[in-house]
């Protein structure tokens, strides 16, 4: 049996020497110190009876039956004196060199301990390289192609029913059920078929909240008669509802169709004071003074919105915006206040950036002068008081009578429908359906 000299651990970590001194003394009736290690190898093999305190347990941690020998872990265990100090340089064994590493496994695991060199430790560690191969990276999907749709469904965002369809498409094209023959992006063609499938709409709705839904409107403004049996003219004012399909919009039905909201008074010529400035400022200021009672009861609403129980019973947060204006280019140079065909930029579409009546901070003669740089006109723009109207980006050419004196209407309609006639009722009605799908 080993002999076991009590001795606190601390008096073992402090005076390591003085322990070893007293091994060498210390006498053992078999005259052998026995390793601790030998111990458990001994119990191992099955060299201790079951005289010398082996019992038959069961490890309550978990670990498999073993028989355990029941020691004193309050004893001291002395280290074999024959075993070199691998803390002193000068007791190492040969094998041995400085800073090499010893590697010690956990007893249960039956593996021996392992020395490596410090340089061998350090390149030991697990590269790409040997890192082994998996043949089946998509796992746990049995194909490379199910991972690669179900990952263009992940990075899309595409909820469960966009899924189902993505895969029903592919299985239908897979089976031959249909041909799919698209083979790029570049196929796909944007086309505008409405007005909110257009850029000026998007943008709008994106400077909102995201509750607000916009109210749109087309507003159109023309020199007419006021009625077919006088001679009275003013300007007409027929607004839109562009929310609607375009079929809506340009039927001729109670319903959905354009309406005249208004009419504007026309200014008469003064032989005196025609083509003067300061006349047909008069005359521009006269427009957006009458256009302003028009827009007057969508000005606050146009900057807060308002609420709307529509036809659903459906309570809307709607904002009105003027999308489109609408008329021919002598209108539109009163909407735009420019100084038309002899201004220095005469088309009110692409107008530059610079001082905008809303944006001028000057007044008098030096408004007068940042205005006259940009042939704009010293009279305030009725548009610039509707939230997200710009007046240059709103104004729309109109195609059917951009010509001068009526071109359109009053020689080419007439000479269309002559021949259009002259096809039969059928060709007479498709033109007239094509007309109407016009936005």
């Amino acid at each position: 049996m080993v002999q076991h000299v009590e001795r606190s651990v601390e008096d073992f970590a402090n005076n390591n020497e003085v322990l070893k001194a007293h091994s060498l003394d210390l006498w053992v009736s078999t005259h052998t110190i026995m390793n601790p290690l030998t111990i458990w190898a001994a119990q191992d093999e099955g060299n201790i009876s079951e005289n010398e305190g082996i019992e038959n347990d069961i490890d309550m941690q978990g670990l498999s039956p073993h028989r355990c020998l029941s020691i004193n872990f309050n004893a001291v265990v002395l280290p074999d004196p024959n075993t070199p100090d691998l803390n002193h340089p000068n007791e190492l064994p040969q094998a041995y060199k400085l800073d090499d590493i010893k590697v010690e496994y956990h007893p249960h695991s039956k593996l021996p301990s392992v020395v490596h060199h410090f340089a061998d430790f350090s390149g030991s560690c697990s590269s790409e390289g040997q890192v082994p191969c998996n043949d089946a990276p998509w796992e746990p999907f049995q194909m490379q192609l199910d991972f690669e749709v179900a990952e263009i469904a992940l990075k899309a965002a595409m909820t469960k029913e966009q899924t189902n369809r993505l895969l029903d498409l592919v299985h239908r094209s897979a089976s031959g059920t249909d041909k799919f023959t698209l083979q790029s992006h570049d196929e796909f063609v944007r086309f505008i078929d409405e007005p909110w499938t257009a850029n000026a709409f998007w943008n709008a709705q994106s400077q909102l909240l995201p509750d607000p839904k916009l109210l749109t409107f087309i507003l159109y403004a023309d020199k007419n008669k006021l009625s077919t049996f006088g001679t009275v003219k003013g300007y007409l004012i027929i607004a839109c509802i562009t929310n609607l399909p375009v079929h809506i919009c340009n039927s001729n039905t109670t319903l959905g169709g354009g309406r005249v909201v208004g009419w504007l008074p026309i200014v008469a010529e003064d032989q005196k004071h025609t083509r003067k400035k300061s006349f047909v400022d008069f005359k521009n200021t006269a427009w957006h003074k009458s256009f302003y009672q028009l827009l007057k009861s969508i000005e606050l609403h146009s900057k807060n919105g308002y609420w709307f129980e529509c036809g659903d019973q459906t309570w809307h947060h709607l904002w009105p915006l003027i999308l489109i204006l609408s008329g021919d280019y002598e209108e539109q140079c009163v909407m735009a206040l420019i100084c038309g065909l002899k201004g220095k930029f005469p088309c009110p579409c692409q107008f530059p950036t610079g001082p905008s009546h809303r944006e001028s901070k000057t007044y008098g003669k030096e408004r007068e002068e940042d205005l006259k740089a940009y042939s704009l006109r010293n009279v305030e723009n009725v548009f610039s008081t509707i939230f997200l109207t710009d007046v240059h980006r709103t104004l729309s050419i109109d195609h059917l009578h951009m010509n001068h004196e009526g071109l359109w209407e009053d020689h080419l309609w007439k000479e269309l429908l002559f021949w259009i006639s002259d096809l039969g009722r059928e060709a007479a009605t498709k033109l007239d359906t094509n007309f109407d799908a016009i936005p």
